[in-house]
């Protein structure tokens, strides 16, 4: 069975008359009978009843209506590949949590600028927001972070990054020595809190057992969204801080040391289950993996 049967049987079908059918294909009218006859023997079974003019069987009729859409899409194809050729891609929609944010230096941002055709919009945003924004697709991606790995099985992820915690103190604390702290002895320093909202006291000690899987009282001291202006608290020596690896590491004053504890802090990519990702989104997704790949990404 050819296209050129198929194109020859609907004519017939539409004309009930093999020489108009064959005017209409512009071809001669033995070439239409012989598909026809082709066709029958092919299939075992008539397609057309010859009395005074020519009437579909019921497999005529079931086959002219399985041949017309199958003939009309091969006629698309010419059109719809000449449209995905050229079609212009689509921008990501991006969004961003709050607390990632903080955690970027100016190259992220830089990506953005240098690729304004790629990626339409970065919005900095709560965790929460930006799953509700995936879920209803008025954003593509989302970048957040999670104590533990990120699941939801409305959503793939994709964990481009996970660190450990620190305490990062001023060099002259006495904790500042210490080779690894114990959670116990965070109770007795005062704390800056670092989050993407203000958090009440017992808030952020629920966010704090969830890092560091321990049940000791902390005393926080003042909060802030700004990882500049706890560092000045540091550096000022008004509190110290619990925060991600990887920080502060040009702040010669400053001292990072590592917490006991088995937390890790994620970074995940996510998107909307079911989604079937373009080529430009792949690209993306392996320009999101180099970033977080380079040396100090996390330096501020």
């Amino acid at each position: 069975m050819t296209l050129s049967q198929l194109n020859y049987f609907l004519a017939v079908y539409q004309h009930r008359n093999m020489t108009k059918a064959a005017e209409a294909c512009y071809v001669s009218q033995p070439s239409v009978s012989n598909a026809i006859r082709d066709l029958e023997a092919e299939l075992h079974t008539l397609l057309f009843w010859r009395n005074k003019g020519l009437e579909p069987t019921a497999a005529g009729e079931k086959l002219a209506s399985l041949a017309a859409p199958l003939l009309k899409q091969f006629e698309a194809l010419p059109e719809k590949l000449h449209n995905y050729l050229h079609q212009v891609p689509s921008c990501i929609k991006l969004g961003i949590e709050t607390v990632v944010g903080e955690f970027f230096d100016d190259r992220f941002i830089d990506i953005c600028q240098k690729n304004p055709s790629f990626i339409e919009k970065v919005n900095y945003c709560g965790a929460d927001f930006l799953q509700r924004c995936i879920q209803d697709e008025t954003m593509d991606f989302a970048l957040i972070t999670s104590v533990d790995p990120f699941e939801n099985p409305r959503f793939y992820v994709h964990t481009v990054y996970c660190g450990s915690v620190c305490l990062y103190t001023h060099k002259d604390n006495p904790l500042a020595a210490c080779a690894l702290v114990r959670p116990e002895q965070l109770a007795d320093i005062p704390l800056v809190g670092f989050s993407e909202y203000a958090l009440s006291q017992e808030e952020y000690q629920e966010l704090l057992v969830q890092m560091l899987g321990n049940l000791y009282p902390c005393n926080i001291v003042c909060y802030s969204t700004n990882l500049s202006t706890v560092l000045r608290i540091i550096q000022k020596r008004i509190a110290s801080a619990i925060l991600l690896e990887g920080l502060f590491t040009s702040a010669s004053d400053i001292q990072a040391v590592p917490i006991a504890s088995e937390k890790k802090i994620y970074f995940s990519l996510i998107w909307k289950t079911g989604r079937v990702l373009t080529g430009e989104e792949v690209l993306f997704i392996k320009t999101v993996e180099k970033l977080f790949s380079l040396p100090g990404i996390l330096e501020v």
